[in-house]
């Protein structure tokens, strides 16, 4: 047995077992000093810190405890009338103010004075976080499958939604640049290449009530 295991023998001895006296003459027969275990013991758990389970956890596993979770009241900036350009097409989008757990939302794509999207939009608080389903339909009203994405990371100005299934679309990114201005970037699976993003720049629309909901 090499000098190291020893060591570890009878620490791990100590702990288990036996009385203080016969452990310190385990020590001096070793030629260690209790103080070397001790130090040992120490550089060996530095860094660490238990869980409320008693199992030890790195620096990289610590959850972190200053991070505000995001909550629908985060989104309540959206509520109003919106309008942007996509390419040829313009873009109205009108959200309502969050109520009940949830806001809701419409969007029309109109080019050449002729609706050819149309999308309802639901935003809600849940056991799981922040959550967006997404409804499509043609011009005919005709439905896609509908979507659901979750909120997987913000900065406050910047809210990235993930599906976690392979259905359109994949990823929603709403990013505001000021009080009446945000981005709507969206990435739709493309057969087997990069998903195909669109992005349409927003910009608030007053309203006959004076901010068009600003906040």
């Amino acid at each position: 047995m090499s000098g190291s295991e020893f060591d570890l023998f009878i620490f791990r001895t100590r702990r288990s077992c036996l009385p203080s006296g016969l452990y310190l003459i385990l020590l001096l027969f070793a030629g260690i000093t209790p103080g070397a275990v001790l130090l040992a013991q120490e550089t060996a758990t530095a860094g660490e810190h238990p869980d409320s389970s008693g199992i030890p956890l790195d620096a990289s596993q610590t959850p972190a405890t200053n991070v505000k979770p995001a909550s629908l009241a985060d989104l309540a900036w959206l509520e109003g009338h919106w309008t942007g350009e996509w390419g040829p097409r313009t873009a109205t989008q009108i959200w309502t103010t969050p109520r009940a757990g949830m806001m809701l939302g419409t969007l029309q794509i109109v080019e050449n004075n002729k609706t050819s999207d149309v999308e309802f939009f639901m935003i809600r608080q849940t056991a799981r976080g922040v959550e967006y389903r997404v409804l499509h339909f043609t011009s005919s009203l005709e439905p896609w499958a509908p979507a659901t994405l979750f909120l997987s990371s913000t900065d406050s100005r910047k809210f990235v939604f993930q599906n976690q299934q392979d259905s359109a679309p994949q990823q929603i990114v709403l990013t505001r640049t000021d009080p009446d201005t945000y981005t709507n970037e969206w990435k739709i699976l493309h057969g087997a290449g990069d998903p195909l993003t669109n992005t349409i720049t927003f910009h608030r629309q007053e309203t006959n009530g004076g901010n068009g909901g600003r906040r």
